[in-house]
């Protein structure tokens, strides 16, 4: 009986399962840390990436709520309202500038501050690593305006190293464009003689106007005069003929394009 009860626990030992013996369990240890060792670098990359994407996407949103806007909505951003780019990115939020209130103008154009033009707030101002984005601009708020993050270091680097800037390139992109107007006189009566050309603009949101003279001084004569100076801001304009007593002979609303050329033609009949 004896005999039987040794041979029962013997068998009993032979099929407990061995433990880790110290060289596996250092092995396995060695195996981990090398894992670790290639995958936590790899992931805070991929990170990065995917915040300095996050980061681009934001500048160039919050560029597109200053200089284009959403024309479908009638809108042109800031700069169409405006006239200039934004003095800091906080005029985008708030009318701190004191900027004329959105209003109907001149052949139903509208002009003044409509904001606020970044429906995420005051979030948008700061870039995926929680530093607020940079901005500048030129004295007249026209000539250009650049964005920048401080990049994943958080350190400024001048535009260097791992700092990112929009445009792409450090680009100049104006918030003007040129407007060149033709004007067809084809009346038979050449009455009133056409004097001026009148061109409407936006400036801190408030309605102005230029004049420049543009005689036709006879049937068929044909007078062409351009628009180019900083008013023509990116937007709508009102461009109006006006007669020699000061009436309108003829109104349209032109389209100027930043960095482009728009054309105007007036073709007057009786």
């Amino acid at each position: 009986m004896a005999s039987i009860t040794y041979k029962r626990d013997k068998m009993m030992k032979n099929t407990h399962p061995k433990g880790f013996t110290l060289i596996e369990m250092i092995a396995a240890l060695a195996i981990m840390i090398t894992i670790v060792a290639i995958a936590v670098p790899m992931a805070i990359k991929f990170m990065e990436v995917q915040e300095t994407r996050a980061a681009r996407t934001e500048m160039s949103r919050i560029f597109n709520d200053i200089l284009f806007g959403d024309p479908k909505n009638g809108t042109f951003g800031f700069v169409g309202d405006i006239g200039s780019y934004p003095k800091s990115l906080e005029d985008l939020l708030e009318n701190a500038s004191g900027y004329t209130i959105y209003q109907t103008c001149t052949g139903g154009v509208k002009y003044g501050w409509h904001g606020p033009y970044s429906p995420d707030g005051h979030n948008l101002l700061k870039d995926p690593w929680g530093e607020l984005y940079g901005y500048s601009t030129d004295t007249t708020y026209a000539k250009y305006a650049k964005i920048t993050s401080t990049g994943p270091n958080k350190k400024d680097e001048g535009g260097n190293g791992d700092d990112l800037v929009y445009p792409i390139g450090g680009e100049e992109i104006p918030a003007y464009g040129s407007v060149l107007v033709e004007v067809k006189d084809e009346r038979t009566i050449h009455v009133p003689p056409v004097t001026d050309l009148r061109f409407y603009y936006a400036s801190k949101g408030e309605e102005k106007h230029e004049d420049k003279s543009c005689t036709c001084e006879s049937p068929g004569y044909t007078c062409t005069v351009l628009f180019d100076e900083k008013y023509v801001h990116h937007g709508l304009h009102c461009v109006q003929v006006l007669g020699s007593d000061n009436s309108i002979l003829a109104s349209t609303i032109a389209t100027v394009i930043h960095g482009q050329q728009t054309k105007v033609t007036f073709i007057l009949r009786k």
